[in-house]
């Protein structure tokens, strides 16, 4: 999305979707190639301070299950709905997505995995309806996913931001606290002069290592909204959730990860899951200001540059849930825009839904 500092309207988009919530902290260990310990630490999501707007706390089910006294329920009585403790590798991760096809309907990777039908039929409508669809998920419990056309090169939009801005700070933790505006105001409104003040300012070389050490073509770094594949962009978001599980810098960032708006993760997944998610849209031609859900763009400027207009509904994120965690990227060219007037609803909710389904089942 290249997005205007819209700022009355980004907050009352804000205070509307609220917060995501879920499960308050996961344990991670990160290991290296050869299964060596070389991390462990707990996620704590609801450690990290945030400036956008919480819904009221009486609203909240976390705070009126809160509210229940430890002596007047007993422990056999709940359920326990924590994330199970898993133990990550980040080489294992990658090697597992050496294993992703490209095939153009959705396809199991893995071994854990199966395509329900429900699934297949999101695809074809999205399909027949003259839309390109492309995604990728990891399942980090079982390093299984599922898969569809994930090897086509497509405008990321600003999606891109959240692995650059990880990338950077990872490098140099300072820039959290001493760039914390405009990374808060890249990452959870998606404000495109803040980000490419950070590019100016800091570079790329941070975001090419971690191209580098997840077989992700460096040349991507060259632009501010690169072409590349779902598969390629999983394997940043693979590499991102093992800074953000692996200290308290990681955690910061993902908490504003937690808050970002436009995304379909959050947007389902609100209350039930913790969500950590970049979304990217461009609504076709026109400009932040009008919205036209019927754009046609011509196919000269569909090369992936973000200022020829090109359309866009685009998602990634790391949704942590009861059965442990898993990573998607979508990619799509369907007109969206979330701060437009009128924004329809997410056209990627039930496609998410249904991915999410393929791991649950």
């Amino acid at each position: 999305m290249k997005s205007l500092r819209l700022l009355p309207v980004i907050t009352a988009v804000l205070i509307a979707a609220g917060c995501g919530s879920g499960e308050s902290s996961i344990t991670v260990v990160n290991t290296d190639s050869e299964g060596n310990i070389i991390s462990s630490s707990v996620v704590d999501t609801d450690a990290m301070p945030q400036t956008v707007t919480e819904p009221p706390a009486e609203t909240s089910a976390a705070a009126e299950t809160s509210s229940v006294s430890e002596t007047a329920v007993s422990s056999e009585e709940i359920p326990d709905s924590s994330p199970t403790e898993q133990v990550f590798s980040l080489s294992a991760a990658l090697n597992a997505l050496d294993s992703i096809g490209s095939d153009s309907t959705p396809t199991a990777f893995g071994s854990a995995l199966s395509v329900p039908e429900a699934l297949n039929e999101q695809v074809s409508a999205l399909t027949s309806a003259g839309h390109k669809v492309s995604f990728a998920m990891l399942d980090l419990n079982t390093l299984s996913g599922i898969s569809c056309n994930s090897g086509s090169g497509m405008c990321t939009q600003s999606v891109i931001k959240a692995a650059y801005i990880g990338s950077l700070a990872e490098s140099d933790p300072s820039v959290l606290t001493s760039e914390y505006e405009d990374i808060h105001d890249a990452v959870a409104y998606s404000d495109n002069y803040s980000y490419m003040y950070l590019r100016d300012k800091y570079g790329t070389d941070s975001l090419r290592k971690w191209c580098a050490e997840t077989g992700v073509s460096q040349s991507i770094a060259d632009s501010e909204y690169p072409v590349m594949s779902a598969s390629d962009m999983l394997r940043l978001w693979v590499r991102l959730y093992s800074f953000i599980s692996s200290d308290d810098t990681g955690a910061k960032l993902g908490k504003l990860l937690e808050a970002s708006v436009g995304s379909a993760g959050r947007q389902l997944f609100m209350g039930q899951y913790t969500v950590q998610s970049k979304s990217g849209w461009e609504c076709g031609q026109g400009d932040e200001i009008s919205y036209d859900p019927d754009a046609s763009i011509a196919e000269t400027l569909t090369d992936g540059d973000p200022f020829n207009d090109e359309c866009a509904a685009n998602d990634a994120g790391i949704v942590y849930t009861e059965n442990g965690t898993y990573i998607y990227v979508i990619f799509t060219d369907i007109p969206f825009g979330v701060f437009e007037e009128n924004t329809p609803a997410n056209p990627l909710t039930g496609l998410l839904s249904e991915i999410n389904n393929a791991r649950s089942r």
